[in-house]
């Protein structure tokens, strides 16, 4: 859970560095506009980069989960083989 706070942290302070950085320099307005399509681009590229990693971390956290629980369950002593003998 850390590592997704600090994505969505990282991703969002770069967004919002992007934006004030951009409004605040002198320039055309067709330049900035044209920063501002750029930059969006580039957190979309990021955010879903972002997305992709934490959904890697979920599934490897979970296949994880799964095989302790697989091994627990090996380890069960079987009740009805017990109740025969």
């Amino acid at each position: 859970m850390k590592n997704s706070h600090l994505a969505i942290g990282v991703v969002s302070g770069m967004a919002v560095g992007a934006v004030i950085g951009i409004l605040c320099a002198p320039d055309k307005g067709c330049n900035i506009r044209k920063q501002i399509m750029e930059k969006g681009s580039e957190l979309k590229n990021n955010l879903k980069e972002g997305v992709e990693n934490i959904a890697t971390s979920i599934k490897d956290e979970s296949e994880k989960i799964m095989s302790i629980k697989e091994g627990l369950h090996s380890k069960k002593p079987d009740t009805e083989t017990n109740k025969m003998k």
